[in-house]
Order: structure tokens, then sequence, then C-alpha cells
């Protein structure tokens, strides 16, 4: 595992204000391995296609349920650069 730059951070955090820029821009960014934390499933998949759309693939997905008896989901995975 790497530390990220604070480059990448910056760019992880501007993700929370306008994910519709963000996600294209952490895809032209980062080389290797995106980790990719949401909230909202919908959320999630709004996003993963965005991924997937720039070139990168799925290799991990977890559903964390933090918030029991609720409808929120937690959803944590990682794409890697296809190919």
């Amino acid at each position: 595992m790497t530390v990220p730059t604070e480059d990448q951070l910056a760019t992880a955090v501007a993700t929370w204000r306008d994910t519709s820029i963000s996600i294209d821009a952490i895809a032209a960014k980062t080389e290797r391995r995106v980790c990719f934390l949401a909230c909202d499933p919908v959320t999630f998949a709004r996003d993963a296609n965005r991924l997937l759309a720039s070139g990168w693939r799925l290799s991990t997905l977890d559903l964390l349920d933090l918030f029991p008896n609720t409808h929120h989901v937690e959803t944590l995975s990682s794409f890697e650069r296809a190919g």
C-alpha cells in the first residue's frame, strides 16, 4: 500500500463536492488502483460506471451494513487499470 500524495488526497476530497468532475480526474491521474467508498448503492453505481467507462475494472466489492435496520449500506470497492 502506498501513501497518497497531497494532490491525490485533494482530488479525493473534491469528489465529495462534485463527483461528476472528480471521478474523471481521479481516473485520469491515478496509475494503478482506486479505492472507493460510497454511502449509497445508487451513487456507487453512477460513479463505478464512470470508472469502468474510463478503462478501469472492478477488482473488489464489499457491502458494509453499518446502520442496521436502515436503508444505508456502505459500498467499499477497489478498481484497477484494465489491461
